[in-house]
């Protein structure tokens, strides 16, 4: 029978006034129980925090365990295990379980930790060679201060664009940008050169391969399929007819009316904190 479980990230924020937080792990509020399980970003972790000693961090996992424990709904224990010393909660999520099964549940545990949790850097997936317009948007986001490492996927529960972020249950398959705050987002950004007889490029089928996946397997809400394009006209509009069978929105990066558009939603959505009731 499928069952729906809510949890939150946990973070490491040593210090409130500098903004800075690791991703630990995950929360999950079971039925009279937490399950609280840890990234491999320890490491990560003491560098930001070089007072955290294997002894505390014990501790405050098991604080969080025997609170978490108390009979009550997972909204009051979340709100009462918010804040506890340098351990703070994310705001509360939910993922269902199609079944019974504990390999069920462990697969979309890990199919979390990996989304939320940023991985050691060297087991972070090589990025790709970025296309010409790929360099370009994330110089744009850069500047903004809103782009996050490559491939760093901790940095989604933290509202920061992700460039190059591997889709969890499909790493393989890239996205060009990710972004998570209310909703899901993924962007594709496609150098286009089409001339009368040849192919589309690879980059076309790729870029919609990548958004249809993420609405599979992410639930990605907004799919922005993000262009740069010169050739025939009616060449252009039958690449674009593709795109749109699978993208949200469309953006023409030479238009500066729909570039400026999409830089400021983005922007404001990596910027805009989580509402209290996300809290």
């Amino acid at each position: 029978m499928a069952r729906t479980f809510e949890f939150a990230v946990l973070r490491l924020v040593p210090d409130v006034t500098r903004a800075e937080s690791v991703n630990l792990g995950l929360v999950v509020f079971l039925d009279g129980t937490v399950d609280v399980r840890l990234g491999e970003v320890l490491t990560r972790a003491r560098i930001l925090y070089p007072e955290l000693t294997d002894a505390e961090l014990s501790t405050g996992i098991d604080v969080l365990r025997r609170l978490g424990s108390v009979p009550v709904s997972p909204a009051e224990r979340h709100r009462a295990l918010s804040s506890l010393g340098a351990f703070v909660l994310g705001p509360l999520g939910t993922f269902n379980v199609g079944d019974d099964k504990a390999e069920a549940y462990e697969a979309q545990v890990s199919t979390l930790l990996n989304m939320f949790v940023a991985a050691p850097r060297s087991a972070l997936p090589r990025p790709r060679i970025a296309s010409k317009l790929a360099t370009e948007v994330r110089k744009v986001f850069r500047r903004e201060k809103v782009l996050a490492a490559i491939g760093d996927a901790g940095a989604l529960s933290e509202h920061k664009i992700v460039p190059d972020w591997p889709i969890p249950s499909r790493p393989s398959i890239r996205a060009d940008l990710a972004l998570m705050n209310g909703l899901m987002r993924v962007c594709e950004l496609v150098d286009m050169d089409l001339d009368d007889d040849g192919p589309p490029p690879p980059a076309l089928f790729a870029g919609v391969v990548t958004l249809d996946v993420a609405q599979r397997e992410v639930h990605a809400a907004q799919r922005v399929f993000a262009y740069r394009a010169k050739g025939p006209a009616a060449r252009i509009d039958e690449a674009l007819a593709l795109a749109r069978m699978h993208a949200s929105d469309i953006v023409d990066w030479q238009n500066s009316t729909e570039r400026e558009s999409f830089v400021h939603a983005w922007v404001t959505a990596a910027q805009l904190a989580p509402s209290p009731a996300q809290r």
